[in-house]
């Protein structure tokens, strides 16, 4: 099981060894809220990265930037 996403085969795709810091970077992810488009932003935001998430529901998007502050040292998702 992953240690940051807590699914089992995620770090194949998101490894830090795969992806360096992205210090400075922007990335938008429609989907941001939900499922894998989550993860997707929790796994930037800890890169580095200011992640801004695009979505159909201003609620749900609200509730994963607030989850991704909690769950993330940086914190970087709008």
């Amino acid at each position: 099981m992953c240690y940051y996403c807590e699914l089992t085969l995620c770090c194949f795709f998101f490894s830090h060894i795969v992806f360096p810091t992205q210090n400075g970077k922007v990335a938008i992810v429609t989907g941001g809220a939900k499922g894998i488009g989550y993860q997707t932003v929790k796994h930037l935001a800890r890169l580095g990265m200011h992640v801004i998430i695009a979505g159909n529901s201003e609620s749900d998007g609200q509730e994963a930037v607030r989850k991704i502050k909690e769950e993330t040292l940086t914190g970087k998702a709008v």
